[in-house]
């Protein structure tokens, strides 16, 4: 989201914190140490530059898992074992469990954009009601209509569809890409 947001921003942290902080090659478990210092330093230089009030902490945090949780689903994808469950399912079955895996990711920035953008405590309320007490409402089978588990339930509902949309978006490009092949053979 922030390289279209503020992209400006953007370039600079990619280029002059993150990038060089990336460079050496390192083994594996030191990687993953050095991964998560950068990380903080990038986030470090973002709350020094939008300062450390309580929503704005919350927003990085929320920002850093949502990255913390795509490398994770990166690192699941690469394995061996994925791919296999990948090819006994079927492409489409598999990009219904890609779209259902990335609500994990969009939650954290849908309200990551709440306590960003919201003053203090509207980013906390929206958050202890919409996801804290709706995921309990949720999955104590409390969904009708006028509760917040019904609400948790259109969220994720939501986000099932609005990653489909992204997948498409992803998808698009390399489509032409195949398409404007064929019309040169």
């Amino acid at each position: 989201m922030w390289r279209h947001f503020d992209a400006g921003l953007y370039q600079f942290l990619k280029n002059q914190v993150y990038i060089p902080l990336l460079k050496a090659e390192l083994p594996t478990a030191l990687a993953i140490i050095r991964n998560l210092g950068t990380l903080v330093a990038v986030f470090g230089v973002v709350l020094a530059w939008h300062g450390t009030r309580t929503h704005y902490i919350c927003w990085v945090l929320l920002s850093a898992l949502e990255l913390i949780i795509e490398k994770i689903g990166k690192a699941i994808w690469d394995t061996a074992s994925f791919q296999e469950f990948r090819k006994s399912i079927g492409e489409i079955n598999t990009r219904r469990v890609i779209a259902v895996a990335m609500i994990a990711t969009v939650m954290p920035g849908i309200f990551g954009v709440f306590f960003f953008l919201g003053v203090e405590g509207v980013g906390s309320t929206l958050f202890e009601t919409l996801l804290m007490k709706g995921a309990k409402e949720f999955f104590t089978g409390k969904l009708d209509p006028d509760s917040t588990g019904f609400a948790f339930a259109h969220m994720i509902l939501l986000g099932y569809f609005y990653n489909n949309v992204c997948l498409d978006f992803e998808e698009a490009p390399a489509a032409k890409k195949d398409e404007d092949a064929k019309k040169k053979e």
